[in-house]
């Protein structure tokens, strides 16, 4: 709104909104069995969510399945393997995990700019707003195999995925020359990622008697991904998308740590130095080669000559999990274990105690 007629005859302008968000969903599903051993599978949602426009807040996501029960086949003779199935899968999901509003371009008031008796306030923009937002899709590929041994006592299945992540959900940098305060940034469907691994299980019944029974489960999943792309513009560029101390772009891993190098301390004056990288290459290509170059790491210097680390990350590599269940007559316990690893940790109470023992 605009409030006129304060006493310095000042014009303000306000604007903002608050968090409240819907979605709203359909969902059908079919199932078909065809001698017991051909199974399919096809379902299809429909979602809509508040965070984005009228005209793009539905998305459509179907699934498909399919499998074959070899074990039942009357060719098959496995004396061990008491299941035998191939199975593959296509479906999709979708994201709206984004904050609510991007929508609306908004504003704050400005007083901070001339002498407050002598020029009146004024607005600026505050976070410009994206109107053709929409949902993020993921495309996921699945074939595996399940199999169990010895009547069961021992199952499990192997299989390969692939996850393609189309019009990714990300926050661009805006440059400069727009006017907005640096590092400022808009919500855009920018980019599509490709995720791909192996997910193993197993489980297993070590004991089973009329009143005491002992299962042990156990899965692992591998997962490496790539940015295909961003947008042009930034692809362009070659520099990415740069987030705090992570740095995505075409090519390279999802949010590869981006930091300056540590190269110990000046012995002569007691300072600690980092490795110079050729900003001027950056800046043209978005590669990060070292000059040879040590120098003071001053605030500014960190933050200019930065390096990407390409093989790490905050994401893992690989994750699973391991679970013994217990029953004894009316009473169950399970024990659990979850582990994850390949990816690295980014100690920010180092970083930021680092920066007070230096004063900056």
């Amino acid at each position: 709104y605009q409030q006129l007629g304060s006493p310095d005859n000042r014009i303000e302008m306000f604007s903002g909104m608050e968090g409240e968000r819907y979605l709203r969903a359909y969902f059908g599903r079919a199932d078909y069995k065809f001698k017991d051993k051909y199974l399919f599978g096809v379902s299809l949602r429909r979602d809509a969510s508040s965070v984005f426009t009228p005209q793009n807040r539905w998305g459509t996501f179907t699934a498909l399945s399919a499998g074959w029960i070899i074990s039942d086949e009357a060719f098959f003779d496995g004396s061990e393997l008491s299941l035998l199935k191939l199975r593959g899968s296509y479906g999709q999901t979708g994201n709206q995990n984004i904050p609510g509003n991007l929508d609306v371009t908004r504003y704050r008031a400005d007083r901070r700019y001339g002498v407050p008796e002598l020029i009146g306030g004024g607005s600026s923009i505050l976070a410009i707003g994206n109107q053709d937002l929409v949902w993020e899709t993921t495309n996921s590929y699945d074939i595996g195999i399940d199999y169990g041994i010895m009547s069961d006592r021992i199952s499990g299945s192997i299989a390969y995925y692939v996850q393609d992540v189309k019009d990714m959900l990300l926050q661009v940098p805006i440059p400069l020359s727009t006017g907005l305060d640096g590092g400022s940034s808009i919500w855009a469907n920018a980019g599509q990622l490709i995720n791909k691994g192996w997910e193993f299980s197993i489980t297993s019944v070590n004991i089973n008697t009329n009143n005491f029974k002992w299962t042990t489960d156990f899965n692992y999943t591998t997962n490496n991904n790539e940015v295909v792309g961003l947008n042009p513009d930034v692809d362009a560029t070659g520099q990415g998308i740069i987030a705090g101390q992570t740095i995505t772009k075409k090519g390279g891993r999802l949010g590869a740590y981006f930091l300056a190098e540590y190269a110990g301390i000046d012995q002569e004056r007691g300072v600690e130095m980092i490795y110079e990288i050729d900003r001027a290459k950056f800046l043209e290509t978005g590669e990060t080669i070292k000059t040879g170059n040590l120098i003071p790491a001053t605030q500014p210097n960190v933050r200019d000559n930065r390096i990407i680390n390409e093989d790490k990350s905050g994401l893992p590599t690989y994750f699973g999990g391991f679970t013994n269940t217990f029953n004894f007559k009316n009473f169950d316990l399970s024990i659990f274990l979850t582990f994850m690893g390949g990816n690295h940790i980014y100690d920010y109470a180092e970083h930021r105690g680092s920066y007070a023992q230096r004063g900056q």
